[in-house]
């Protein structure tokens, strides 16, 4: 009876095996499964979230670009109503500056939201090094502003040549901007989808 016993207890004990091993391995497939999938959604939604800041930030360049062109433009004319004041000996009476709209609103949500961290490296230095030297003009903007306003205008507007000198150093540093922002832009752009060959 021993043996009886025996002999039908193991194929019982190897059933139990078998299917605790199957149910095993069905709940570590389940979970890995599960983790894979959540994985796959929360990349989606990151890449969601990225394409997202980057046509935000895209606009802002765009809406940047327009705003320093404006910018040297009026520099532009500024330098050459001053040179001509001072060919003929006159005070110059007309504007000196206007200040454009810029902005780094988009640019300062994607850093503060840790989008940035998505960005590869090249895009990211690229914004970088935009919206850097677009800080750096406007600051010197503000600079330049303060002193008009803390100094004598009327000494300063007749020393057209004075200004002229300033207004050309502000040119060439905001042509740089224009360069940097024009080359972010560039890169921000979707790429053309390419013909694969067989």
């Amino acid at each position: 009876m021993d043996a009886l016993e025996t002999s039908t207890a193991a194929p019982r004990s190897y059933a139990w095996i078998g299917r605790a091993a199957f149910e095993a391995a069905l709940i570590v497939f389940g979970l890995v499964g599960a983790f894979l999938i959540d994985e796959w959604r929360e990349s989606r939604a990151r890449a969601e979230r990225v394409g997202a800041a980057l046509a935000s930030i895209r606009a802002e360049l765009a809406d940047n670009e327009k705003a320093v062109a404006a910018a040297i433009e009026n520099h532009d004319q500024v330098i050459a109503q001053l040179k001509k004041a001072a060919e003929t000996r006159k005070t110059y009476y007309g504007g000196i500056i206007f200040s454009p709209p810029f902005s780094s609103v988009a640019w300062e949500a994607a850093r503060d939201a840790a989008i940035t961290n998505d960005i590869d490296h090249a895009t990211l230095m690229s914004l970088g090094h935009a919206y850097r030297s677009l800080d750096a003009y406007e600051d010197e903007r503000t600079v330049f502003l303060n002193y008009l306003y803390t100094n004598n205008t009327q000494n300063l507007r007749e020393n057209p040549l004075g200004l002229a000198g300033w207004l050309s150093d502000m040119r060439r540093h905001a042509r740089g901007v224009q360069d940097r922002l024009g080359a972010a832009s560039r890169g921000l752009r979707p790429q053309p989808a390419t013909a694969e060959s067989p």
